[in-house]
């Protein structure tokens, strides 16, 4: 199979057009911020246009206002009506995002070949609100590992 890199400026007028419409787009995710739901250029994620207000745990697709395009959970609702989101493997939060940013909102993803429902798979939602305290306890882990490492060296 030939496979071409297309940039998703060059992607999102088609993107957003499909899903203003009703219909949903799939794509390969790149960059490691939602690892390790998603892996670079390996799995992928499927939106769909949203109506409403996100919940916690959400996964929008959106467009800052410097034209990135970014795929973050949604971990905080602000009182302002905006979103706190932050990838899956990052530490900075990004605050207000706005919901006129927001392209869609993931509803399933592909992982090693086998798609998942976002709101249908259990295990997916237990990992939303196991990772938090998983994440939160990563860099402990990587202290013990190179102390660990110090003392085992002969």
């Amino acid at each position: 199979m030939n496979k071409k890199h297309i940039p998703m400026a060059e992607l999102y007028p088609v993107m957003a057009e499909k899903i203003a419409s009703g219909g949903e787009v799939t794509f390969r995710v790149m960059g490691g911020s939602m690892q390790p739901m998603v892996y670079h250029h390996r799995d992928t994620v499927t939106i769909k246009r949203h109506s409403g207000k996100l919940k916690k745990y959400d996964l929008p697709f959106y467009r800052r206002d410097d034209g990135t395009f970014i795929l973050h959970r949604v971990i905080k609702l602000q009182k302002d009506g905006n979103y706190t989101c932050r990838g899956d493997n990052q530490w900075e939060k990004e605050y207000n995002v706005r919901d006129d940013q927001i392209i869609g909102i993931v509803t399933a993803f592909e992982r090693n070949r086998k798609k998942i429902d976002v709101s249908t798979s259990k295990g997916y939602k237990f990992y939303c609100k196991i990772w938090p305290w998983v994440h939160f306890l990563k860099p402990f882990y990587k202290y013990f590992v190179k102390f660990k490492s110090i003392f085992s060296k002969k």
